[in-house]
């Protein structure tokens, strides 16, 4: 894949990588699903991670941009190799360990089609998968829950990794962004939401597509390196928090403190000192950094809207969505289905 996207770039041959990145990605994670499962699992999400970057470098490449870029479709295809595992092991859907998956499986199924006449076919499809994805990939685990021990291990490579190799790009994003994510902020019209495309003036995205999915790939990543004592977590957590605090993504700052202390109240004695050690080295090797005054502004005024949120724009926005979308379940109990809102309803024509 990364010959592919290199000789791609250089050759100036945009056309072709959008379709020879997802076919490699796709030959590449069957080859891993057949012969080694774990791998596959650590490869599916480093194409999560990475894709939206080789959009960026595609569209930037042949001067244009593409609602409907094929190569954003390469994650998708590799996690959708999970439906083999579905096929071949469903019949366990009806036990105790798996009915959870089942009922899942049988909302979307529903949402699905209502949504198919609602919002149309493609709109509720593309819905579809973005909901599925991650369904198939939890039932491939708890089908394999004997590898275990190994895919904990892979994914806490696969994340640890990402953390600093997403850190390390979103820090330097952040100082002087690329001439490719200054051209997808302004062709995807972004700039609204996560400023300009200059330095000190954005929201750290790194090469996920915006701050909100960055943020929260950080989050889950941060989390798991708490408890490692390698030299990867080591090198990982200085531009790891950095890029996270860029993001000035709430939520995920949120949801990093709860994990936190569901981290702390599981540990006991020895445990809980070595991650206050980690906490507070952790925080001083970032100093360096958020004394810098362009970074410390930002992220302070972002601090400062917790205080103030009957003032922020983006609370009340999402206070309005939720008194609309509540009022039109009440009056609508069927639902309006998969693909009536978000990205996929742009594909039904906002029907």
């Amino acid at each position: 894949c990364a010959a592919g996207l290199v000789f791609g770039y250089w050759a100036e041959t945009p056309a072709l990588l959008q379709i020879a990145y997802p076919a490699a990605a796709l030959l590449v994670a069957a080859l891993l699903y057949a012969s080694a499962p774990a791998y596959y699992l650590g490869f599916a999400w480093w194409i999560w991670f990475v894709t939206p970057f080789v959009r960026r470098l595609v569209d930037y490449q042949a001067l244009s941009f593409s609602t409907a870029s094929p190569v954003m479709l390469t994650p998708y295809l590799v996690t959708g190799l999970c439906l083999i595992t579905l096929f071949r092991f469903g019949g366990r859907l009806t036990q105790r360990r798996y009915v959870p998956v089942l009922l899942v499986l049988l909302g979307l199924g529903y949402g699905y089609l209502v949504g198919v006449v609602k919002a149309g076919l493609w709109a509720a499809t593309f819905d579809l998968l973005e909901w599925v994805t991650p369904v198939l990939l939890g039932f491939h685990v708890l089908v394999f829950w004997r590898l275990y021990p190994v895919h904990r291990r892979v994914v806490r490579a696969a994340f640890g990794w990402g953390v600093l190799v997403l850190g390390v790009y979103g820090v330097v994003q952040f100082f002087a962004p690329a001439a490719w994510d200054a051209h997808w902020m302004v062709a995807s019209g972004m700039t609204s939401s996560i400023g300009q495309p200059e330095a000190y003036q954005l929201r750290v995205f790194s090469m996920l597509n915006s701050p909100g999915p960055f943020a929260m790939v950080m989050m889950a990543g941060l989390l798991l390196l708490l408890g490692e004592r390698g030299p990867l977590a080591r090198l990982a957590v200085v531009p790891g928090y950095a890029g996270f605090l860029l993001s000035l993504v709430r939520g995920a700052w949120g949801g990093w403190l709860l994990g936190l202390l569901y981290a702390v109240r599981g540990l006991r004695g020895t445990g809980r000192r070595r991650l206050l050690a980690v906490l507070v080295l952790s925080a001083l090797t970032l100093l360096p950094l958020m004394v810098y005054a362009p970074a410390v502004e930002r992220v302070t005024h972002r601090f400062d809207s917790f205080v103030a949120l009957e003032q922020d724009t983006s609370f009340n926005a999402r206070l309005r969505l939720y008194a609309n979308v509540s009022g039109q379940v009440l009056a609508n109990p069927v639902g309006r289905g998969l693909g009536s809102l978000g990205r996929a309803a742009k594909l039904g024509g906002g029907r």
